[in-house]
């Protein structure tokens, strides 16, 4: 089962060009910068794009064609935009039943009732949208686009509006959605946390090019995921106990831990950033720092500006990244096949 596209627009000096097969399952991330092209190619999934050529098939049903394109009302998609479109004249209920008129499948599984409750808006349904709040103006819009029984669910950067508060809130209902909907989602965002937090398959774009890509961590780690993510890393944990003391969870990753402020649920994986990772080449005893791992330096690599270098790091059987100066690299002596220490705040982990 796939969504396989093959597809080109041109316009003004923007040209899109995508040759993609991605799985119908988990959530796909669409990332890349701003004017990459990933609102453009969510477009044209969705029939909303008249000019686009080449082919559109999902899991065996043609969508787009060289001779013909099947009208966007027609498509089995839920499309969640930046801002939540939502009928001003309807209450939320309105909003709800207006969707639900066009649902042809999966009713019976799908009710609007069991839609409403996971989306927490049972409480909203007689107001009308101007009632509401941003982030729950997007919640609505989330429900009404899944009470639609959608095959496939398009996110044009769901949260790009919202404060930090509602934006936490709703990648948890988003995290929720995944795991107990069977709804395969195409996700496009620029903010490489949602990525981390939300994504089981990865396509980078650029330049209205994309690719699917294997391996979140690995990718982000390799030279073009540097140069997007700004020098990133992805570490897969296992949440192994919360101390209610201090309010820290402690996580173990390969056979060392480490601590991070409790969200309030399980954490399963971390966002690092390069720059946030300190070395040394012992353990410090009197430091603030209590996230000490004990890493393996595998190679120094350059980075963007001359006087900077990554040092890829083995943690187990996964990988760090971390930008220091070549000055620090020459002062401690670095070298391939050496026993390091990372250093990486607690308040740092994401």
């Amino acid at each position: 089962m796939s969504l396989i596209i093959s597809v080109a627009f041109q316009r003004d000096s923007f040209a899109l060009d995508v040759n993609a097969c991605l799985p119908t399952s988990g959530i796909t991330a669409i990332f890349g910068p701003s004017g990459c092209g990933k609102t453009t190619l969510l477009r044209a999934v969705a029939g909303l794009e008249e000019q686009v050529s080449g082919s559109i098939l999902f899991n065996g049903d043609t969508w787009l064609t060289a001779q013909s394109a099947m009208p966007a009302w027609q498509r089995p998609v839920g499309m969640v935009f930046q801002t939540p479109s939502l009928f001003p004249h309807l209450t939320v209920a309105g909003n709800l039943q207006y969707a639900r008129k066009r649902a042809t499948q999966r009713q019976d599984s799908l009710s609007v009732e069991r839609i409403t409750q996971l989306t927490g808006i049972g409480e909203l349904l007689s107001r009308k949208p101007d009632q509401l709040s941003g982030g729950q103006q997007q919640r609505v819009a989330i429900a009404r686009a899944l009470v639609g029984c959608p095959a496939l669910l398009l996110m044009d950067e769901p949260l790009a509006n919202l404060d930090g508060g509602a934006r936490h809130e709703l990648l948890l209902l988003l995290r929720q959605i995944h795991i107990e909907l069977d709804i395969p989602i195409l996700y496009v965002s620029h903010q490489l946390d949602e990525v981390v937090q939300l994504a089981d398959h990865l396509m980078f774009m650029q330049n209205g090019q994309g690719k699917l890509v294997d391996g979140l961590q690995a990718q982000l780690n390799s030279e073009r995921g540097r140069q997007l993510s700004g020098g990133a890393n992805v570490v897969f944990v296992q949440p192994c106990d919360t101390q209610q003391i201090t309010n820290m969870q402690v996580l173990q990753v390969g056979e060392q831990k480490l601590q991070i402020p409790d969200p309030g649920y399980a954490v399963d994986r971390l966002l690092i950033y390069a720059n946030d990772i300190s070395m040394s080449r012992e353990a410090w005893a009197d430091s603030s720092i209590t996230n000490q791992l004990s890493v393996q330096l595998e190679s120094i690599e350059p980075a963007t500006h001359q006087a900077e270098v990554f040092l890829k790091l083995r943690l187990g059987s996964q990988y760090l990244l971390a930008r220091i100066t070549r000055q620090s690299a020459a002062r401690l002596q670095l070298q391939a096949g050496q026993q390091l220490i990372a250093h990486v705040k607690a308040v740092a982990l994401r």
